[in-house]
């Protein structure tokens, strides 16, 4: 979401006759974004009502939580075990996720 000053900003550069692509260029922002804006109705809103409450995700279940114990028993009984050693253990215990989680 943009400050609403960039907004009057890009509202302001519209009504001056500047093309998509000069504003884009101005704004630092591509003009497939600033379509978005203009398609979307960004620039219609009420600019002084607050931004509306960014949704956020739930927290949950990890898939890394499953194999917490495991992860933390190993590092106890051997502490330098390597991370890649980690994660073939992990996946030969049924874990489903990525390396880097």
């Amino acid at each position: 979401m943009y400050r609403w000053d960039t907004l009057v900003l890009l509202q302001h550069y519209l009504d001056s006759g500047l093309t998509k692509t000069a504003i884009a260029e101005q704004l630092g922002i591509s003009r497939g974004w600033l379509s978005h804006l203009l398609r979307t109705g960004q620039l219609d809103r009420d600019l002084s009502e607050a931004a509306p409450a960014r949704r956020r995700r739930l927290a949950g279940e990890t898939k890394v939580a499953a194999v917490t114990p495991l992860i933390t028993e190993r590092l106890a009984t051997y502490p330098l075990r390597s991370a890649a050693r980690l994660f073939t253990e992990c996946r030969a215990a049924a874990y489903t996720g990525g390396y880097s989680s």
